[in-house]
C-alpha cells in the first residue's frame, strides 16, 4: 500500500474515530442518543464525499435529498459541539 494511501486512510480513520467514538464519550448518555442520527448523517455526508471523489459515483447521481440531509446533520452537530465547548 502505498504511503499516501495509508496517510489518506489514517486521515479517515481519525475523523471516523472523532465523529462516531470520541464526541460521544464526551457527551452525557442523552447528548449522544439524541446526537445519534446527526452523526449518521455526518458519516453519510463523508460517504457520499469519498464516493465522489475517488470516482466511484458522479455528483450528478447523488440525491438531492441526502445532500440536504447531511449538510443539515453536520450543521446540527456543529453547533452541538460549539454548545457544549461553550458549556465549559
Amino acid at each position: 500500500m502505498s504511503r499516501k494511501r495509508i496517510k489518506e486512510l489514517k486521515n479517515d480513520l481519525t475523523f471516523s474515530l472523532n465523529s462516531n467514538v470520541f464526541i460521544p464519550l464526551c457527551l452525557s448518555k442523552n447528548e449522544a442518543l439524541r446526537l445519534e442520527k446527526h452523526i449518521d448523517g455526518v458519516n453519510k455526508l463523508r460517504k457520499i464525499r469519498n464516493d465522489v471523489a475517488h470516482g466511484n459515483i458522479g455528483y450528478n447521481e447523488v440525491s438531492f435529498d441526502d445532500a440536504k440531509e447531511a449538510v443539515e446533520s453536520s450543521m446540527a452537530l456543529v453547533k452541538a459541539i460549539e454548545a457544549k465547548l461553550h458549556e465549559s
